[in-house]
């Protein structure tokens, strides 16, 4: 079993989650880094989560419950924010993956889904993100989610047939997955300066000042 004590920090999770997550978004987009609209990365979200479930891995640490559209995660949500507000991400008519976005998708693909220890975790990035990425609209992907069972090691209800905010069964916690996703600390520093809101506006406005001819750089 192989262990990442600290992503039990939560912040390090969440930086881990947004960051997984854009590489998904990424590799599930169109050739114009086009991800779709929030409906669609929703569902693509709940697809890599459950498949993870299925195979007993620790990766993803959200939290999904049925609503109007299926499931639905507020942890979902707050990665959008931290990755638009990092200028990772940008919403307009859909979300789309900016030139930075696409980099720190790709490096994080290349030098840490693809550790030999992390493979159960890049297949099912990968299997998501092949099997649906054609699939534009949300409309297939939430028909094939409404099929699925509420359960996923048992028998149960389909998840159109459970109650609007009814829980969907929790990520398995470290100590009880097969695996867990493997982040070497530089990574998650490095995360925590790359989705750090302060400080890509800091570099913004100061990109901005120079541009602007209000501050010089020394020669």
């Amino acid at each position: 079993m192989i262990r990442a004590d600290y992503l039990e920090d939560d912040f390090d999770r969440r930086l881990v989650d947004s960051v997984l997550l854009l590489a998904l978004w990424h590799f599930a987009s169109s050739e114009k880094s086009d991800a779709g609209g929030r409906l669609r990365l929703m569902k693509l979200a709940y697809l890599l989560f459950r498949r993870l479930q299925c195979d007993s891995v620790c990766a993803l640490s959200v939290n999904f419950y049925r609503w109007q559209y299926g499931p639905m995660s507020n942890e979902v949500y707050e990665a959008w924010e931290r990755l638009e507000a990092a200028d990772l991400m940008d919403e307009e008519e859909v979300w789309t993956l900016t030139d930075s976005g696409v980099r720190l998708a790709e490096n994080f693909y290349e030098e840490v889904l693809k550790e030999e220890s992390n493979a159960a975790v890049k297949a099912a990035v990968d299997e998501v993100a092949q099997e649906w990425r054609t699939a534009w609209s949300a409309q297939p992907l939430m028909q094939h989610i409404y099929s699925l069972s509420s359960r996923i090691a048992e028998v149960g209800p389909s998840i159109e047939d459970m109650a609007l905010g009814d829980d969907f069964e929790p990520p398995p916690a470290p100590a009880d997955a097969e695996m867990c996703l493997n982040v070497d600390d530089s990574w998650v520093e490095s995360l925590s300066v790359a989705l750090s809101s302060e400080s890509m506006a800091s570099l913004r406005s100061s990109v901005a000042d120079y541009r602007g001819g209000r501050i010089h750089l020394a020669r």
